[in-house]
């Protein structure tokens, strides 16, 4: 019986100790996991200061670089119009195409719509050659291309000729686009 009394006596001093261990357990484990996420909150602040002042000398470029346009070449999307991007994809497509050779008409107004027509020669060597100039020309959105005949011809020589007719299209926009809108509202009145 006195084994009994003492286990009775010491029981509530077990207990004590074994809720003092339970909460440091969970006090250490606590800290632990506090650490860890200290040490990726701050990672993640240094990654984000890092990626502030890289963005911020990316958004400096950009600012020169447009900027430099504006001046240079006098280009803004409030004054730009239609013809000049229809001569900028025109530009890009001679660069694609190499040594096609290219022939444009005068700038043709249909309604609601800026169309410049195009002529485009060249030497193909296989089909799968046409393909890709049709691809090419096809792939354009803005401004679109029309393609209005398409004709391959085999000279005497033996070269294989590949000649498409289109047309650069494209709605008006800018400065001159408000004015043909207001001309094609009159028009309907």
């Amino acid at each position: 019986m006195t084994y009994y009394n003492y286990l009775y006596k010491t029981f509530y001093l077990y207990i004590i100790f074994g809720v003092i261990l339970a909460f440091a357990v969970f006090s250490v484990r606590t800290l632990h996991r506090y650490n860890n996420y200290m040490f990726e909150t701050e990672s993640q602040v240094n990654s984000i200061i890092i990626n502030k002042s890289r963005i911020k000398s990316q958004t400096n470029e950009i600012t020169g670089l447009t900027d430099y346009l504006k001046k240079e070449f006098s280009l803004d999307i409030e004054t730009a119009n239609s013809d000049v991007l229809t001569f900028e994809a025109l530009d890009r497509m001679k660069e694609a195409l190499g040594d096609a050779l290219i022939t444009v008409e005068a700038f043709q107004q249909t309604e609601g719509e800026r169309a410049l027509p195009v002529e485009i020669y060249g030497s193909v060597g296989d089909y799968g050659m046409i393909l890709q100039y049709l691809d090419y020309v096809e792939s354009l959105r803005l401004p679109k291309f029309n393609i209005g005949q398409l004709t391959i011809i085999k000279e005497e020589t033996g070269k294989v000729m590949l000649k498409i007719n289109g047309a650069l299209a494209m709605p008006p926009i800018g400065v001159r686009a408000e004015a043909s809108s207001r001309s094609l509202r009159r028009r309907r009145r």
